[in-house]
């Protein structure tokens, strides 16, 4: 409840898939590991948290020193459908699925949208301070729009924002490189009142992730 009102993530774990009822929450991810006293998500945790966000996503880790939890196929699919993660095992390699929130959302997801607003807040704020003013005008509100696009194309190197690769991307963006538009009204759109107290209004923006392959459908023919 604390991460979710403060928009904070927190990671837990236990050896219940107990734990995972009525669970439902974009601000906590749960592993689900029957040597939980080992603290295995500290470990997936420290792999992943350091890393640039949007270069990463929590599924496919392998932290060292941590094992494959002994869970059945049944259970597995337990711990899945209620939105929690384990370690397991294949071909050798101890990994972690599936880097998922309890309620439902990506956890990379989760952490790309806190990182685009602290960096906005942060351009934005950086550039009521170094300037004498932003005039209320149109020249004004292009510094603005300037500001966000630095942190848009920042967002866009890291892997937090999906590249334009094709003309139905290019429709998505407003600048061709990276799937995102800004939209910075007129001074004209902003009412008499809004002006008077100095407060622009209706500055808004969109844009589209970048996302992971977590799956994927293969399918061939064989001919003699």
């Amino acid at each position: 409840a604390f991460a979710l009102s403060n928009e904070k993530m927190f990671f837990g774990c236990s050896a219940s898939i107990a734990a995972l009822t009525d669970r439902n929450n974009n601000r906590e991810a749960y592993l689900i590991h029957d040597g939980a006293a080992d603290y295995p998500e500290a470990a997936w945790v420290g792999m992943c948290i350091p890393k640039t966000i949007g270069s990463i996503t929590w599924k496919w880790k392998s932290p060292t020193g941590v094992s494959a939890a002994s869970f059945t196929t049944t259970e597995l699919g337990q711990i899945r459908s209620g939105k929690g993660q384990t370690f397991t095992k294949r071909s050798g390699v101890v990994y972690s699925n599936e880097g998922i929130t309890t309620g439902g959302e990506f956890i990379d997801n989760m952490m790309s949208r806190d990182y685009v607003k602290a960096r906005l807040e942060e351009a934005l704020f950086n550039l009521q301070i170094k300037s004498d003013k932003i005039p209320f005008d149109n020249t004004g509100f292009a510094m603005m729009e300037s500001a966000m696009r630095e942190v848009f194309k920042d967002c866009g190197d890291n892997g937090i924002i999906a590249k334009v690769t094709t003309e139905e991307d290019a429709e998505l963006s407003d600048e061709g490189v990276y799937m995102y538009t800004i939209t910075i009204p007129e001074r004209s759109d902003i009412s008499d009142v809004n002006r008077a107290a100095r407060k622009l209004t209706g500055i808004e923006f969109a844009f589209t992730v970048a996302g992971a392959v977590h799956t994927m459908d293969v399918s061939g023919t064989i001919e003699v």
